[in-house]
């Protein structure tokens, strides 16, 4: 320990291959702060300390949307446990914080994604500090009761409007794409004259933006990885001629987020279309459906897993049974409060 020239000792000290300094009015008051320090290095970094260091360390490796979704469930994650060490932190600790998520009445899905962003925060601590051994998340499961966020197909209303507009401007061509296609928005707002060739559209990239300016984002790193979805006549016949972006003013660099929001804003007064985006997807899906393509080519088509397809055709399914039986119902109780119109018919 030295004295240094403004009369404070000081101690230098390396931990964990790290020199670190220690300063204070007398050798007392240096050493309490050497001994506070390894006491709290050996007891492990904070659980609010390790989520920003995982988000540093994760986030490059996955799209700007899902980094983007990360911070709400972190958010909560330190609220419940930021001032807990790894090591401090039970599975009935974890199973309690998810039983609070789940009482405010979110989704299944977005109850999944707190347990599993803290999963993941947890395996990065094994992995770089190896300070616990078993991941307290591994235990914990959902209630049963939770609801799924299902989104509903377009109405046939919607889906007339959309074709009868197609032909009016650049923008209304995109909500037939979105329906003929099964794209998705970011991967359509990419499509470049580049990417239809042979019959087919070439999905290798998609737009995210940052937070308002359009950032490509390539899906595929290599030819393989490119998907191809059939590039239909109805479509084929609806395209301009047109170099550069598809859905661009100028067709060098798609939309800015803002001018994409006020564009669909004016289509959906112009058109009455009332349908969230993302369902024109799930249009394609019931084309696909009603075609009889077989799931694993399904899932090619629009990027799936194949169990996730058979998912969706499992709900197509089940939605237009529930259709049939309320029809049934409708019409048995219409006959049996007016008997005359059953003889009728």
């Amino acid at each position: 320990m030295t004295k240094r020239k403004d009369g404070r000792y000081q101690e230098v000290v390396t931990i964990n291959g790290k020199r670190k300094y220690f300063y204070g009015a007398t050798k007392a008051e240096v050493l309490r702060k050497v001994n506070a320090y390894r006491e709290e290095d050996k007891r492990g970094k904070t659980i609010s300390v390790l989520c920003d260091e995982w988000f540093e360390h994760h986030t490059p490796k996955v799209g700007y949307k899902a980094a983007e979704s990360y911070s709400p469930p972190i958010k909560q994650i330190k609220d419940a446990f930021g001032d807990l060490r790894a090591s401090e932190i039970t599975p009935p600790m974890v199973s309690a914080f998810i039983r609070r998520i789940e009482s405010r009445g979110y989704a299944r899905r977005t109850v999944q994604l707190r347990l599993d962003v803290l999963r993941m925060v947890l395996d990065y601590v094994i992995t770089e500090y190896g300070c616990i051994d078993v991941n307290p998340c591994q235990s914990v499961t959902l209630s049963k009761h939770l609801r799924s966020s299902k989104r509903e197909l377009p109405s046939s209303s919607d889906i007339a409007a959309i074709v009868e507009h197609a032909k009016d401007d650049r923008f209304s061509l995109l909500p037939f794409i979105l329906c003929y296609t099964g794209l998705r928005l970011g991967e359509a707002l990419a499509l470049t004259d580049k990417d239809f060739r042979d019959g087919v559209i070439c999905v290798s990239k998609k737009v995210s933006w940052q937070p308002n300016s359009p950032v490509i984002e390539l899906w595929a790193k290599t030819d393989r990885g490119i998907r191809e979805v059939p590039l239909l006549d109805v479509v084929k016949d609806a395209l301009p001629e047109w170099s550069g972006y598809l859905f661009s003013d100028d067709g060098k660099k798609p939309y800015t987020k803002s001018a994409f929001q006020c564009r669909w804003k004016k289509y959906a007064k112009r058109t009455g279309v009332t349908t969230i985006r993302h369902t024109l997807r799930h249009e394609f899906a019931t084309l696909l459906y009603d075609a009889k393509v077989d799931t694993k080519e399904a899932a090619e088509m629009l990027g799936h897993d194949e169990s996730v397809m058979r998912s969706i055709y499992t709900h197509i399914t089940d939605n237009r049974r529930k259709k049939t039986a309320q029809k049934l119902n409708e019409y048995v109780n219409s006959v049996s409060n007016n008997p005359e119109s059953a003889e009728n018919a």
